[in-house]
């Protein structure tokens, strides 16, 4: 009898390794399959090294940093990314304010500077994204465009209007 469930429970704790294991697998691979594999976050611990995150549209940069909480909606909406298809992938224009040449930046050290690590752009018309960065010789584009589904920009877009003052900003 306490052999028996001995192995129940040794054959409960394996599926739930073996379930963690192709969660993290999954994840690790949307990752590396979005927007953030062009960034420094290539890997799931990645995540932890990104000290804060500020979003930006043309002249305007939010005062704040994102909360841990925000920080978590943003990575999950930048996860769903895919690499964009011309042909595919259809413009749209979302409901509310306009958003001026938004930017995301994501802070690896305490030193808050736009042109060390780069910026997540986005061309909110399009839903394209794609990571900029500067060098010392020039300004470029780093790898593929991205493309954001119309549902995940407007919570990317509800983000943007949390943390950035758009009175005066143009409605659409």
């Amino acid at each position: 009898m306490k052999n028996i469930k001995k192995r129940k429970i040794l054959i409960i704790v394996i599926v739930l390794v073996m379930v963690s294991l192709c969660f993290i697998l999954f994840l690790q691979y949307s990752i590396s399959k979005s927007i953030l594999g062009e960034t420094k976050v290539k890997y799931i611990v990645d995540i932890n090294k990104v000290q804060e995150v500020q979003l930006a549209q043309q002249d305007f940069t939010a005062e704040k940093m994102l909360s841990k909480r925000d920080k978590l909606r943003l990575f999950r909406i930048l996860c769903s990314t895919r690499k964009y298809n011309k042909k595919k992938d259809k413009s749209y224009l979302l409901d509310g304010y306009f958003l001026f040449s938004p930017k995301i930046r994501l802070c690896y050290g305490k030193d808050y500077s736009w042109y060390k690590d780069g910026f997540i752009y986005w061309e909110y018309k399009t839903g394209v994204m794609y990571y900029y960065y500067f060098s010392m010789e020039e300004r470029k584009v780093k790898g593929e465009k991205y493309y954001l589904e119309e549902d995940k920009a407007a919570k990317l877009k509800e983000l943007f209007e949390k943390y950035i003052n758009l009175q005066g900003v143009e409605r659409q």
